[in-house]
């Protein structure tokens, strides 16, 4: 009897026992569970974004110049999700995100959505297999050398807002986008449209004082411009950069192989527009700078009135040029908007027949 209650008792103990051991293993696995959808969570909330900006901080001059420039250190802290719009609660983050410093109301991104605009409106006047025509941009504004020695001197700034294609388009507004916003955050509004309006016109001029024959549009000039400005400021700052010039050659070296890239895809890229945008860019920077006396190199004067020097000869060299030796023919014979021009003749002829029979009677 004594032996069967022995077994009974070592049967319950041991059902316990596994009982137990179930429990803990079940409890081990769940926590190994949890353990595992927090790093997943984790993981989306940091590593993807982290993995999506590690590449496009490659193109971005900026992160090159951590602590020499003031685009260059960390912006404001954005305000609280509930203080923005509805329709900008997750729009401004994301596009933060591809766009380091993202302000809706910043120059440069008006400027884009603009010249999105315009191309849409070039569109709706008039397309061949997806591009406006060229009477369309000519009509617009594009750089055309006999028009500007006829002295239609606007083309020198109005082909900044039109492109020729849906690619050239996106990729200029992604290229101005990615560096504009540091940029316009370092020198200001104001000063930022002055930079790119001169960029702009400079390449301009030179494109035509080269090429006049060439029909040149596209806001790239504008934009290599901005690169040229970055350019000065890494003159500038050499001897400061520190440990962060390795990364300024690397993306010195990135970009001067996808322009290479770029101009060998598109055989009529206007290279003399791309050069001048640049070169205008440049020799402005070195002008307008004002660095602080602590952190200027001690040939920081000579180069600024270098850069003046230059910047004047190339003006005065590319306007002559321009104005006074460039053919002033052939004119394209470009009439987008006839109907509605023979609709205003149509008008006026039957306004004025009905004056004079009202002055008859």
């Amino acid at each position: 009897m004594q032996v069967a209650l022995h077994r009974e008792a070592s049967k319950a103990a041991a059902k316990m026992a596994d009982t137990a051991s179930q429990a803990t293993v079940s409890e081990q696995r769940h926590e190994k569970e949890n353990a595992r959808e927090r790093w997943i969570l984790a993981a989306k909330e940091v590593l993807l974004p982290a993995t999506l900006q590690a590449p496009l901080a490659l193109l971005s001059p900026w992160s090159s110049l951590a602590g020499v420039a003031t685009a260059a250190m960390p912006g404001l802290p954005p305000p609280p999700t509930a203080m923005l719009p509805p329709g900008l609660q997750e729009e401004e983050p994301f596009a933060a995100l591809i766009f380091p410093g993202f302000d809706s109301g910043a120059f440069i991104w008006q400027i884009t959505c603009w010249q999105v605009a315009e191309f849409v409106f070039s569109m709706w006047l008039g397309h061949n297999r997806a591009n406006p025509t060229p009477c369309v941009l000519y009509q617009l504004g594009a750089s055309w050398g006999p028009a500007l020695a006829r002295g239609q001197i606007w083309r020198l700034v109005t082909p900044v807002m039109l492109h020729a294609n849906l690619t050239h388009l996106l990729f200029n507004v992604f290229f101005q986008l990615r560096m504009g916003f540091g940029m316009e955050r370092q020198f200001g509004r104001d000063k930022m449209m002055m930079i790119y309006f001169a960029c702009g016109l400079f390449g301009n001029l030179m494109s035509v004082a080269v090429d006049p024959y060439k029909l040149a549009v596209g806001a790239s000039t504008a934009g290599f411009g901005l690169i040229g400005v970055w350019l000065a400021e890494i003159l500038l700052s050499w001897e400061i950069l520190g440990p962060a010039r390795e990364r300024t050659v690397i993306w010195i070296v990135f970009m001067m192989i996808s322009v290479t890239t770029m101009s060998s895809m598109t055989p009529n890229m206007d290279i003399f527009g791309h050069f001048g945008g640049a070169l205008g860019g440049f020799l402005l920077s070195l002008v307008i700078s004002d660095m602080k006396e602590e952190d200027r190199p001690e040939w920081y004067s000579q180069v600024r009135a270098a850069a003046a020097i230059g910047l004047l000869f190339c003006l005065s060299g590319g306007l002559v040029k321009a104005f006074h030796v460039n053919p002033t023919d052939p004119i394209p014979d470009c009439q987008i908007f006839k109907s509605l021009s023979d609709v205003l003749d149509m008008a006026s002829k039957t306004l004025g027949s009905s004056s004079h029979l009202t002055a008859v009677q």
